[in-house]
């Protein structure tokens, strides 16, 4: 029963999800719609930190280390909380570069 409604839970979510992104992807054009699907979905990837502490901890032997994780595990867990800040601020500049080729990206598709 509990393997069946994890299944089913994403399953829905995304059945749900396609019904407000259909309707915005008539109104706006799909280029628009997915472009802004795909820049939310990056910086929510970049920003995941709970999913991947509480299944795996950081994964065998650190393996499964994201930006969140790793700045967590050096600033909460040795007590560096500079150096855990600064590793959190180093994802600032890449998401900065995606948010603006994105934006603009979005901006020539609605001039043409």
């Amino acid at each position: 029963m509990q393997k069946s409604i994890a299944i089913a839970i994403p399953v829905l979510l995304g059945s749900l999800g396609r019904i407000p992104l259909g309707i915005l992807a008539d109104r706006f054009g799909g280029r628009i719609v997915f472009s802004l699907v795909m820049l939310f979905s990056i910086i929510q990837t970049f920003a995941d930190f709970q999913l991947v502490y509480v299944l795996t901890g950081g994964g065998p032997a650190n393996a499964t280390q994201l930006f969140a994780t790793y700045a967590y595990q050096i600033g909460v867990g040795t007590g560096l909380l500079s150096q855990g800040a600064a590793i959190s601020l180093a994802m600032f500049p890449f998401l900065l570069i995606v948010v603006v080729v994105q934006l603009l990206y979005i901006r020539r598709v609605e001039v043409h």
